[in-house]
């Protein structure tokens, strides 16, 4: 609640807390999560290096989990951060892969976001000719699902 109104210092207190408490339990995907939420309110607060290093260590725990849901939103939000910085290159492959996850999960809201996410890359590097058919017939057919 407290990244939704806009209280970033709280968040990442609140935050910093959780991930002590699941570090103490030994809680690895409550730790995973938190890291996820605190990487972004790192990127939502400019702070893309500590983001950049947070998220790529929630990815690296989803990873050794298992948890693909918890990968694809570690990478989703890695690609934002990889956008935001300029590395498009980078961002192009974390949100295909994220993409590809949401979509092996049928996790149509997650598809959405990473096909949102991509549109922008493609947008700020120009690169239409070559991906804006495939992003565009697969956007068409979650938002024919999505609206019923």
């Amino acid at each position: 609640m407290q990244r939704l109104t806009g209280d970033y210092v709280a968040a990442a207190a609140t935050l910093a807390r959780a991930l002590e408490v699941c570090r103490s339990t030994g809680d690895e995907h409550g730790h995973a999560n938190a890291l996820v939420a605190l990487g972004i309110v790192q990127r939502l607060t400019v702070s893309y290096p500590m983001a950049t290093t947070t998220l790529t260590r929630a990815l690296e725990l989803h990873d050794k989990l298992g948890d693909r849901l918890g990968q694809a939103d570690a990478l989703s939000e890695l690609g934002c951060v990889q956008r935001l910085t300029g590395d498009y290159s980078e961002a192009r492959t974390s949100l295909e892969r994220a993409l590809d996850l949401y979509q092996d999960l049928a996790d149509r809201h997650g598809q959405a976001d990473s096909l949102r996410y991509l549109g922008r890359v493609f947008q700020e590097t120009g690169d239409y000719e070559i991906v804006a058919p495939v992003t565009l017939t697969r956007w068409n057919s979650i938002a024919a699902w999505m609206t019923g």
